[in-house]
């Protein structure tokens, strides 16, 4: 590591933050399927966390090619504390109800935007570019323990009689400690910033259009996108999937949270050895494969357990997808507009997810067979991934652009 002791601080920031974050992300589902109790319900929950990326994503990661980014960081997750600790205060007032949920899981994800957007660009200012996937392979794994150790603790405490609110409130308290650590942190995050001068909307252009122009960022924007919309609800519906299908209360909803966090920091501790001795196509269109056939085998089981264990091996594999194309985009776009390549990976994969969300959620309520619905999904991803197998995600790794080249010499379409 480039920087020892600012890569540690930085480290203890993710972890810490991302353990309390795993306390909202199990919180919030919860909470929105007590108040509503249906499908939809959780749907909108969904929703209101995946809109403000199309909305602001593409401006904000222009935006934080521009700026300090550790400055930016830190006030957004003072902001988001802050955010985050109004749940608990409004529901101990008694004024708590499904809309302002869904406003602030809203605003709490807004502001996430830019940490997102940090979170993407520190690491080559941290790091050497040879160890960039090692070290989003260990930011992935640490995150992925405290998802399994937070959902388990909130899930505990639920069970033995907190009100689900007050979970929320360790998510805030990790705001701050996070913001504190990345305060003590001496190197800039900017490698280089965008100088172009111009609006931020003419910004947002030039970021766009180079994703757009790179062959293989484009492939990967697109698969990303095609995939969350018909994966979302698997997601999403976790928790419907849990208590209809799988007879399961709030202790092994949070059993079931943490066992797919468990397969995720299993993938994440080996996934750095994976690019050794698996080419490109195969740790992307591969790992994607894996999911819809494990999500086919979980959508015939009613056994709690097999579920668990099932959904376990399952999640981890899109994160094998994810850190291979964030360390593809580290490796090949210039620092400049790494924000906006980043950000603007995440706003076009995710610009599907409210739309799939829905469809989901009308099919599950359509047909009252949430199974079903699962198999089809897994079915759907399957397809996916031999569509995509045939085009230039598929192509063998020498094929691929090498590292520092840009749209023009890979050939733009």
């Amino acid at each position: 590591m480039a920087v020892p002791r600012d890569w540690r601080l930085f480290f203890a920031s993710q972890v810490t933050s991302k353990l309390g974050s795993s306390f909202t992300g199990f919180g919030l589902p919860l909470l929105a399927f007590t108040m509503t109790g249906s499908a939809m319900g959780l749907a909108i929950t969904t929703v209101t966390e995946v809109v403000p990326y199309l909305l602001f994503g593409l401006v904000i990661g222009a935006w934080g090619d521009r700026i300090d980014r550790r400055r930016a960081a830190i006030a957004a997750g003072l902001l988001r504390g802050l955010i985050i600790a109004l749940i608990p205060v409004l529901w101990l007032c008694g004024s708590l109800n499904i809309w302002l949920l869904y406003t602030l899981a809203f605003a709490n994800t807004s502001v996430g935007i830019v940490s997102l957007t940090v979170e993407g660009t520190a690491l080559p200012s941290l790091v050497d570019a040879d160890r960039l996937i090692e070290a989003n392979s260990k930011l992935q794994a640490a995150s992925s323990v405290a998802y399994v150790v937070g959902p388990l603790l909130a899930g505990a405490l639920v069970g033995g009689g907190m009100s689900i609110p007050w979970v929320f409130g360790f998510d805030a308290i990790s705001f701050v400690l996070a913001a504190v650590a990345l305060s003590l942190i001496r190197t800039k995050f900017n490698l280089s910033r965008d100088e172009s001068g111009g609006s931020v909307f003419a910004a947002v252009g030039v970021g766009l259009r180079y994703v757009m122009a790179h062959r293989v960022l484009r492939g990967i924007a697109v698969l990303a996108a095609l995939y969350n919309l018909v994966s979302i609800t698997v997601l999403a519906q976790l928790v419907d999937f849990a208590h209809l299908r799988l007879h399961a209360d709030s202790v092994r909803i949070g059993i079931l949270f943490a066992a797919g966090a468990l397969g995720t920091a299993v993938v994440t501790v080996t996934v750095g050895r994976f690019k050794r001795h698996m080419s490109f196509r195969v740790m992307t269109l591969g790992s994607l494969a894996a999911w819809g056939f494990i999500v086919l085998l979980m959508s015939f089981t009613t056994s709690f357990w097999v579920g668990a264990v099932l959904w376990s091996a399952a999640a981890g594999m899109p994160i094998v997808f994810s850190i291979r194309t964030m360390a593809y985009r580290q490796e090949t776009v210039p620092n400049h507009l790494l924000g906006r390549a980043q950000i603007f990976a995440a706003v076009l994969a995710w610009s599907t997810q409210p739309i799939g969300v829905i469809a989901g959620a009308w099919a599950i309520e359509a047909t009252g067979r949430i199974s079903v619905v699962y198999g089809g999904i897994a079915v759907a991803v399957l397809l996916l991934a031999f569509v995509f197998r045939l085009g230039s995600l598929g192509r063998p790794d020498h094929a691929l652009p090498r590292q520092g080249q840009s749209a023009d010499t890979i050939g733009v379409r």
